[in-house]
């Protein structure tokens, strides 16, 4: 009977090792180098890509705290209430969980001081047609909007963290109201005001290249992405393998009883 305690003992230990060993072997680990082009990607547009704020928060000092990597990976999952959008998969966000370390990764190492994001490639844009009754120049303005405004409302104003703004704007004057929301964002909601962020000249454009879309049929809002299977894959083979030690254990406690009967 003890040695068959004995026996249990050790495949409990075993077990524990193993979920150990699992354990660290799913924990992620942020890489700063790819963290740094998703922040020019998709964090630069409100804090700059230096990181030191435009529409949003100045980034560049120094998370105080007990846990700032948790601090900084917390917010950028879950986002702030009326302020900035969730960007984890889970909270309705393009951002796996390795996606969202690797941030916080990349703006953790500016204590040793900023490296900015590099900006994006500018695309080549087809001409546009000029819009009846508004000033900007709508070609000019896909530039502006890629830049700026894609992120949230898709890259061609379908939507997704942001409202959709393909179709008509239901606005009595959709010229005006666009421009009121550019320029002073909507309180209460993660849009910010880009007055003093883009010219006057710049939002026209803007105005512009979204009223051109005025008269095409609404586009599908962006499909929220799917989180990525591997973490379930590695919980998968960790619940098979710890199925399969249970079974070997019970099989060593049966021979060992039976070893001890005779």
């Amino acid at each position: 009977m003890k040695r068959s305690n004995r026996v249990l003992g050790i495949i409990l230990l075993a077990l524990a090792l193993a979920a150990g060993m699992v354990g660290l072997a799913l924990a992620q680990e942020g890489d700063p180098e790819n963290g740094k082009k998703l922040f020019g990607e998709y964090c630069a547009v409100c804090h700059g890509y230096d990181g030191r704020g435009r529409v949003g928060a100045d980034l560049s000092g120094w998370f105080g705290g007990i846990d700032p990597e948790a601090f900084v990976r917390a917010t950028v999952s879950d986002g702030i209430a009326g302020n900035m959008p969730a960007f984890a998969q889970a909270n309705g966000g393009p951002l796996t969980e390795q996606e969202i370390d690797d941030i916080a990764a990349y703006i953790l190492s500016w204590k040793q001081g900023v490296e900015p994001a590099p900006t994006p490639t500018p695309v080549p844009v087809t001409p546009i047609p000029t819009v009846a009754g508004v000033l900007g120049d709508p070609t000019a303005g896909a530039r502006t909007y890629a830049r700026n405004c894609r992120l949230c409302h898709g890259e061609q104003g379908q939507g997704g963290i942001g409202a959709t703004l393909s179709g008509p704007i239901a606005a009595a004057q959709p010229a005006a109201f666009l421009r009121e929301t550019i320029n002073d964002g909507v309180k209460g909601s993660p849009m910010p005001a880009f007055r003093g962020a883009l010219s006057p000249d710049e939002i026209e454009n803007v105005i512009a290249y979204i009223l051109s879309w005025e008269h095409k049929p609404p586009l599908a809002p962006t499909p929220t992405a799917q989180a990525e299977g591997e973490p379930f894959n590695a919980l998968l083979a960790l619940a098979i393998f710890l199925v399969a030690l249970l079974l070997i254990g019970g099989g060593i406690v049966r021979f060992s009883r039976r070893t001890a009967a005779k």
